[in-house]
């Protein structure tokens, strides 16, 4: 049936006559319920999947929380964006180091970017590490 050329298919006798035309046929009823019973297995698949994808998600958000913003690094306090007061106070008792962004410049920049969503001091820490 499914040959480019007409004269190597098979003709519409030799169909009819082919032992799996020959076979039982299922009904109405029987075909919509072997749908739906698939359909339901899809969406059961399809859950599991999002499951799976929402507990990676979570995994990684937890390892991305590695360091807290203010935890002390071999006796430094490094912090990044603004300071609140809790933080300015311990900054008398600790040495604070600030960290800033630099601005881009595609030049100096083009060979040394990476992009990353974690927090500048979890960087920092495993930059030290």
């Amino acid at each position: 049936m499914l040959q480019l050329h007409p004269h190597q298919r098979l003709s519409m006798a030799d169909l009819i006559g082919h032992p799996w035309m020959q076979g039982p046929i299922a009904s109405a009823e029987e075909v919509r319920a072997e749908f739906e019973q698939r359909h339901n297995i899809l969406k059961q698949d399809q859950k599991q999947q999002a499951e799976m994808k929402a507990e990676v998600r979570n995994q990684h958000r937890t390892k991305r929380q590695g360091t807290k913003r203010g935890e002390t690094i071999k006796g430094k306090v490094y912090m990044s964006g603004p300071v609140t007061e809790a933080e300015l106070e311990r900054g008398e008792e600790e040495e604070v180091v600030m960290l800033q962004l630099e601005n881009y410049d595609p030049i100096v920049s083009n060979f040394t970017n990476f992009f990353t969503t974690y927090e500048p001091e979890f960087v920092l820490k495993s930059i030290l590490d």
